[in-house]
């Protein structure tokens, strides 16, 4: 009869989390990562004393995917058909853990919904990069795609999940947009003339003012706008009535817009330059009063990097009548 060596153990396993680098131990001091969930909550993740943090790792937030479409050449070699921007994954390493099971297990849980919340919901949350000393920052939409599952070994006392965020505009956004307004006022009594800006600026921010004002000669006034971006930014317009038809050009790219429409005094118009969009106070649709089929072509125009001459120029204005340009400015990483 054989013999078994040794017993049965009755002393339990006991978990030891193992030791990990905060990410920021490389690079001390200047990188503060944050996850905004869709509740606006924000969420540390380079602070070790809240019981998580970045370890070594991250992993897709450097340059934007491109996609290159070619067309094979008859005596061979590619043509570059377009080159376009794709959506981002970018993987995130986490450390949590706990001094107890119990405390382990709430940290966990919370921060998890955190991010599991944005698929739960379809709202995406943000993941902020700020650098320790600038006071800025960039950041990135995410809806959360993987990696919370679990790991055989942990969610004792610790885990270690790489979260992957799916990202569908590769770029990351600036910390502060940027708002562009005119206020236009009547300086013909005939209402069908073209009408010359009242205030002979255009208010970039609260505290900085670009020059652009009439200068007398009857054309229309411009002013340069300055995406600060690595790439083209998109627009959103708020005008207000009253007029009668707005035309908006970059003259920097020759790229034009107009909406015919009798929009009184106290109403307004937003005009969305992606996705297309343009709707009433109201939530009405109005595109069909943009003018899609003019010969000189229609375009919702972006703004590309650099400066960007401007120009407006309204019919049937009066006061009251105004422009309003909100736009944020996008680079490529992080």
């Amino acid at each position: 009869m054989p013999i078994l060596a040794g017993g049965l153990s009755t002393t339990p396993v006991v978990e030891t989390p193992s030791v990990v680098q905060p990410v920021w131990s490389e690079d001390l001091g200047t990188i503060a990562a944050t996850w905004i969930d869709p509740d606006g909550t924000e969420w540390p993740l380079s602070n070790p004393d809240l019981g998580w943090f970045t370890m070594d790792g991250p992993a897709g937030w450097g340059s934007t995917p491109l996609e290159i479409v070619v067309d094979p050449l008859p005596r061979g070699g590619e043509q570059v058909r377009y080159i376009r921007s794709k959506s981002r994954r970018i993987q995130w390493p986490l450390y949590i853990g706990g001094d107890d099971h119990a405390e382990f297990v709430t940290r966990y849980r919370q921060l998890m919904h955190a991010f599991t919340a944005t698929t739960q919901r379809g709202v995406p949350g943000w993941l902020r990069i700020g650098r320790t000393g600038s006071g800025r920052y960039r950041q990135i939409a995410a809806y959360y795609e993987e990696g919370w599952e679990g790991e055989s070994g942990q969610n004792h006392l610790f885990a270690k999940p790489v979260v992957q965020l799916y990202c569908p505009d590769g770029f990351w956004s600036g910390d502060t947009p940027v708002v562009a307004a005119r206020t236009f006022e009547a300086s013909n009594p005939d209402p069908d003339d073209l009408v010359t800006f009242y205030r002979p600026f255009m208010s970039v921010t609260s505290s900085r003012l670009v020059s652009g004002g009439d200068d007398g000669s009857g054309a229309p006034s411009s002013t340069t706008v300055v995406n600060d971006g690595q790439v083209e930014a998109w627009p959103v317009w708020k005008l207000r009535g009253p007029f009668d038809k707005l035309t908006c050009v970059n003259l920097t790219t020759g790229a034009r817009f107009s909406l015919t429409y009798n929009l009184a005094a106290g109403d307004a118009i937003t005009i969305t330059t992606n996705r297309p969009s343009v709707r009433d106070l109201a939530g009405v649709n109005r595109s069909r009063f943009i003018d899609w089929l003019n010969p000189l072509g229609t375009e919702l125009w972006p703004l590309v990097p650099g400066a960007n001459e401007i120009a407006f120029i309204a019919m049937g204005a009066g006061a009251g009548t105004g422009v309003e340009m909100t736009f944020t400015p996008r680079y490529e990483t992080a």
